[in-house]
């Protein structure tokens, strides 16, 4: 049978593992580049702030400095921390649940659920691809298909719609 008429009937759990990447690259509205921009104004608020406090003079040690400083350095650990411990948790807790993801793909359409089914065309979907897993994004929804549970055509046609 010809690959574009073939029709792939796939399903599957994701792990602990492949939840957490897929939230993580998924779901995470901060760019790493922003982060670092983000991280590097907020060190140099620190910076500025702390430095003078510790290393001044007995005049400056003023709690209006320590402050700003110490609240700045809080918020780098919120930047780099909370999310993952978020979806950390939230990987977790899907896991447990074990629910499992049914879907039907030929050369142009995705097609999710059992009963209740949702057609969706390549053409309109938004991917992100890493070599282990592509992330289909369709507004605030995210659906991960790792490679692993993909037959050979089927990867191939959702690396060709998702590169």
């Amino acid at each position: 049978m010809n690959q574009e008429n073939e029709i792939y009937d796939i399903a599957y759990r994701l792990t602990e593992q492949e939840l957490y990447l897929s939230l993580q690259r998924g779901l995470r509205k901060a760019g790493v580049k922003r982060l670092i921009a983000e991280t590097g104004l907020l060190v140099l608020v620190a910076a500025w702030c702390l430095i003078p406090y510790f290393f001044g003079r007995a005049v400056d040690h003023d709690i209006r400095s320590l402050v700003p400083g110490a609240v700045a350095v809080l918020l780098i650990g919120v930047l780099w921390l909370l999310p993952r411990f978020r979806f950390r948790a939230q990987a977790r807790e899907e896991a447990a649940a074990g629910t499992e993801i049914v879907m039907q793909i030929d050369a142009d359409n995705l097609t999710v659920g059992r009963e209740n089914k949702t057609e969706i065309p390549f053409a309109d979907a938004k991917f992100k691809y890493y070599p282990d897993m592509v992330i289909l994004k369709r507004g605030v929804e995210i659906l991960p298909i790792p490679r692993r549970v993909c037959p050979e055509g089927a990867w191939e046609i959702i690396e060709r719609w998702a590169k």
